[in-house]
């Protein structure tokens, strides 16, 4: 297992490590609450997208999607209410919930078919769930509900598996980090929901 973390920690070009530290950066400043997490996502994106473009095409797209939802999460994150102008983290409404539920199948059964029937994925359905919830705990994370925590935690777990079953070991023992940073991510936004809500 350490030597999995050291390749996926020190093992890579400059822009795979470039875009691993920085994703670690971003969750833990995300963890915190800390606005400047959206910028070391923006980075830890380019490099993604620097590294697998014209290699895997619907990383390079998730990668600009990214970007886009950086640059929201930013401003989001910065239209808070009250002199603080800090956002609240929040749970998921009914409403919500349901409108997230609708898109995510929507997205999901048509990554799925381009997956199987045009991109020829090994996992193309898997590949499909793990982009789509990817986008979806994503966007969650940018609007502070808290629940995106929960997705993560299950997408990664889902990476685990599939990264487990491609012998990419490095990227396997990243994904299970990402768990418990999940893990700790939705404790600590939880406590700070109770510590905002209380009188």
């Amino acid at each position: 297992m350490l030597e999995h973390l050291k390749e996926a920690f020190f093992g890579g070009n400059v822009l795979e490590m470039t875009a691993v530290w920085t994703a670690i950066i971003y969750i833990v400043l995300s963890i915190r609450q800390n606005v400047w997490c959206w910028l070391f996502g923006i980075i830890s994106c380019m490099a993604t997208m620097l590294t697998v473009m014209g290699q895997l095409h619907m990383q390079t797209l998730l990668q600009v999607f990214y970007i886009v939802m950086g640059l929201y999460g930013w401003w989001k994150w910065h239209s808070g209410e009250g002199e603080k102008k800090e956002s609240p983290v929040t749970r998921l409404t009914l409403e919500q919930g349901l409108i997230l539920l609708s898109v995510s199948l929507v997205a999901f059964l048509a990554l799925g078919l381009v997956n199987r029937y045009q991109l020829e994925s090994d996992f193309p359905w898997w590949d499909a769930l793990t982009a789509v919830l990817s986008i979806t705990a994503t966007y969650m994370l940018a609007r502070k509900i808290i629940e995106n925590w929960i997705i993560f935690f299950f997408m990664d777990g889902i990476m685990v598996v599939i990264f487990g079953l491609q012998k990419m070991n490095g990227l396997r023992a990243m994904m299970i980090i990402y768990m418990a940073m999940a893990g700790v991510g939705w404790w600590t936004w939880y406590k700070s929901m109770k510590a905002s809500s209380a009188p």
